[in-house]
């Protein structure tokens, strides 16, 4: 799991011990792209919509290896991955992995690739620190150094040494399990999500103390609660949400409503104007997180309503 990319010279806010009073909210998406660019404008934005300044707000998205776990159930995993084994092996060359991803010209076509790079950091901590995957990491400067010097002898990265490890330090998340929340934000997505898959879901969250967050059929019908015009439509074709085309029946729908909508560009913006609107629309809705297996509705809503002083 790893925080999203910065622009250079961007830090990431780090919380010591002076700060833990402020309650972070670590939001885990399913998806990776309409829950992520929305709560990105969601953050970007946080003065303007009215969010408590006590309040941090920490998207935690998948490492580049992991980006093909998108079930759910996959996606409670890699939480638990993250935050029990922050200093294993494994997560330090993820973020390796991420940074080259995010950062340089280290591309998948090329004649060394990020799978390549991975499996030299793998052979590098082997050899140079006798370290396997599943070890935990107990001198992290000197990992770090015999990283450092092996990314130098092998990729051109003379003046990113130090931005790498500025990198994988600045991932680090500190949790305090009795202040702060893990989110997972999904869809209910009948087509992914089996109903006793649902259940073993709800279970394994109340088990691990994450808080839920669905929406159901899609994220999309959230979008759609940013305007009045949600109630023009018939609720069983918004929980229906057949195919038409290339195009859902919320995705086309979505497109009618705010004059155009594409997954991989929501312009996030224009929706937050409205976010106050959408959260007082959700509760025309189902917000129960049990009934929301059936029932067409959401709570995002009560998560932003925490946020946001009314």
């Amino acid at each position: 799991m790893r925080i999203p990319p910065r622009k250079y010279g961007e830090r990431t806010l780090h919380f010591d011990a002076t700060q833990n009073e402020k309650r972070k909210y670590i939001l885990v998406y399913e998806g990776q792209a309409t829950e992520v660019q929305y709560f990105q404008g969601v953050i970007d934005n946080r003065v303007i919509i009215g969010i408590d300044p006590i309040i941090a707000l920490l998207p935690l998205l998948r490492s580049i290896p992991q980006e093909s776990h998108s079930h759910p159930s996959k996606i409670l995993c890699l939480i638990e991955e993250h935050l029990e084994d922050y200093d294993s092996v494994k997560v330090f060359i993820d973020k390796i992995i991420d940074y080259c991803s995010e950062n340089l010209s280290v591309i998948s076509t090329g004649s060394y690739t990020l799978k390549s790079l991975e499996e030299d950091l793998r052979f590098c901590l082997k050899e140079n620190c006798h370290l396997m995957l599943e070890d935990k990491i107990a001198d992290k400067n000197l990992v770090l150094t015999e990283l450092a010097k092996y990314i130098y002898s092998r990729l051109d990265l003379t003046g990113q040494i130090a931005n790498i490890v500025n990198y994988i330090e600045e991932q680090q998340i500190l949790y305090n399990k009795d202040l702060d929340y893990i989110c997972m934000i999904i869809d209910r997505d009948k087509g992914n999500v089996k109903p006793e898959q649902y259940l073993q879901i709800l279970k394994k969250c109340e088990e691990k103390k994450i808080r839920l967050f669905v929406t159901n059929p899609t994220f999309e019908f959230w979008l759609l609660l940013h305007s009045q015009k949600v109630f023009e439509y018939c609720p069983a074709d918004l929980l229906s949400n057949r195919k038409n085309g290339n195009k859902r029946f919320l995705e086309k729908v979505l497109s009618d409503v705010f004059e155009g909508y594409r997954k991989e560009n929501i312009r996030a913006e224009r929706f937050m104007p409205y976010l106050r609107e959408a959260i007082v629309n959700e509760k025309t809705f189902c917000e129960d997180i049990s009934e929301l297996q059936d029932k067409l509705g959401s709570n995002i809503g009560e998560l932003l309503a925490e946020w946001i002083k009314f």
